[in-house]
């Protein structure tokens, strides 16, 4: 097994010298899931394993970025082979940067968690890279880092160890707060903390920044409004009564979208957008969108509006200017959001949110829909209008994006024409809706060229790649379509959900992942070729490639697969 991974690592490196992947889609801020790379492996095992070692992190959802020989992991922040820091770290994310030959540790960048509540997922979003310069959120945090740590001197801000053990740090047990810098820790240029934003995050923040002419667009993840958030408290009472005891606290108001100067993180403006209510949680990333020869940036709400902002010209006097509302456009259907009383949906039938109201919704209880008696579609209700999750995948003046939502809030069942056994009923399905958005101009808001009812809700940003569309949803199935008409090609079953994870196409082999740890590979095309199917330990983020090889990460290790020593 040694010998053979020396002669892989061998080749691989010898592959590697004659072309490294030199950009990342994170860096384009196109959200589009596929590279071109070449030399891609059809199946995995150990005869073509290279490397593996433990993830270093528990929880790890965003896909890992290469760059040129590094390798760069997001999550949170376990795993520190250092003892001390190890034991001592919390869970507010973490970036480790590896060899990508070897998989050793490079340097590491540990964020304590700044916050209390249930966001203790770490960073959920992959880095923006440009030179040696690295941009990247983790928890109620704007970093940027120098891609060679501190092994180019200690360069930018010169407060890394303050950072590391402030508000969150666990100090390990008999020990002390550490006095010197670790010779591993991450060399931090400059950081920005959203917490002076007030920022009130819902689960997790999850963000992929774009990088456009000196500026960084970052997402906040501000949950205002956010289910319990200014709902009535009710509980019954001895008679069985429901009966008002109180209000959840409502969170403040805060900006759901921010513009950084790169050079040195100041804020440079902020948006204003009127979002009535979160859903769940705002966990989509921005994109770019070009359109003759100008620029704009879209966003994809947490109560499922797309909206366009104009690129903003920064203050004469250093204050943050509000960012140009160009347009805004609603991809959910009116049945989905309204009865045809007017009367809101709901957004979800889980019962410990049936007798709650929110307070900028009618208060009178007779606007809103018993959750008995709401419909879709003529069926029980399995879930309501949605949200936008997925990173919105742009395509010369086309976007394609889902709509998205928890699967925990997916109530509906497999449809009967892809359950003919009957035996899916562990798996849910909500009403998703895919849409193909074509723009004549970035001053106007788009028009529909075409649109799939039947797809489940989904969370994966899409791959559109030599004239198909791929798309993996909540329930487990691969969406193939045609990129110009939306023809349905095939619905790929994964035989699992597939959640908190895309579906990446590279070198004519689509890589998707399912919840119950599996990794499928197919030929890519028009019908639905599986190559290989792989049991991993743990849930598959999305793949990552280079030329030669692929990157497996999940919560409990990191792989890196090549088979060019096979012929």
């Amino acid at each position: 097994m040694k010998k053979r991974n020396l002669i892989i690592l061998s080749i691989f490196c010898l592959f590697l010298q004659k072309g490294l992947r030199a950009d990342a889609w994170a860096t384009s801020g196109k959200g589009n899931m596929t590279f071109d790379v070449s030399g891609l492996p059809s199946r995995v095992g150990e005869e073509n394993l290279v490397w593996k070692l433990d993830s270093g992190t528990k929880h790890q959802y965003p896909k890992p970025e290469v760059i040129g020989d590094k390798l760069l992991i997001m999550g949170t922040g376990e795993g520190n082979p250092d003892p001390y820091w190890g034991d001592a770290v919390s869970k507010g994310g973490s970036v480790v940067c590896r060899d990508l030959r070897t998989g050793e540790q490079i340097w590491r960048l540990i964020v304590p968690e700044t916050g209390y509540g249930p966001a203790t997922y770490g960073a959920c979003g992959s880095p923006v890279v440009l030179g040696n310069r690295i941009y990247v959120v983790t928890l109620y945090d704007v970093f940027c880092l120098d891609l060679n740590g501190l092994a180019d001197g200690n360069q930018g801000a010169q407060n890394e160890l303050e950072l590391m053990t402030r508000r969150g740090f666990k100090v390990p047990k008999g020990e002390g707060k550490p006095t010197d810098l670790p010779d591993w820790a991450a060399d931090v240029i400059w950081h920005y903390s959203m917490r002076e934003l007030n920022i009130d995050e819902q689960d997790a923040i999850s963000c992929t920044p774009v990088a456009y002419n000196g500026q960084l667009w970052v997402s906040t993840a501000h949950e205002m409004g956010s289910e319990a958030r200014g709902y009535e408290i009710q509980k019954k009472n001895e008679a069985g009564e429901r009966i008002k005891t109180g209000k959840y606290r409502k969170a403040d108001p805060a900006p759901h979208l921010i513009v950084l100067d790169m050079s040195d993180g100041t804020l440079i403006a902020k948006d204003n957008i009127d979002v009535p209510i979160i859903f769940h949680g705002a966990w989509s990333s921005p994109a770019l969108l070009e359109v003759g020869g100008e620029a704009a940036v879209i966003y994809g709400d947490g109560y499922g509006m797309i909206h366009g902002f104009g690129i903003p010209e920064p203050s004469p006097d250093g204050e943050p200017v509000i960012l140009e509302t160009l347009w805004s456009f609603d991809p959910n259907l009116h049945e989905e959001r309204y009865d045809e009383l007017g009367r809101r949906h709901p957004y979800t039938k889980d019962q410990r949110l049936a007798y709650k109201y929110p307070v900028h919704w009618p208060d009178d209880e007779e606007k809103w829909i018993p959750i008995e008696t709401n419909t879709w579609g003529g069926a029980a209700l399995p879930g309501g209008p949605s949200e936008i999750i997925a990173i919105p995948a742009v395509v010369e003046n086309r976007v394609y994006v889902g709509l998205g939502g928890d699967h925990f809030y997916d109530f509906g069942k497999i449809p009967a024409e892809r359950n003919p056994k009957g035996n899916l009923r562990g798996r849910k399905f909500g009403p998703g809706r895919f849409l193909c958005l074509e723009f004549d101009s970035i001053y106007e808001a788009p028009r529909i060229r075409w649109e799939d009812r039947d797809i489940g809700r989904t969370q994966a940003s899409a791959s559109v790649v030599d004239g198909l569309v791929y798309v993996t949803d909540n329930a487990g199935y691969i969406n193939c379509y045609d990129a110009m008409t939306g023809e349905v090609f095939y619905r790929y079953d994964l035989g699992a959900a597939a959640l908190e994870r895309s579906q990446f196409v590279a070198d004519g082999k689509i890589y998707a992942s399912d919840n119950n740890g599996f990794l499928h590979i197919l030929k890519a095309g028009r019908e639905p070729v599986l190559l290989d199917k792989h049991r991993l330990r743990g849930h598959a983020a999305t793949v990552e490639a280079t030329n030669g090889a692929i990157v497996v990460a999940t919560g409990r290790e990191v792989m890196l697969f090549s088979d060019h020593a096979l012929k």
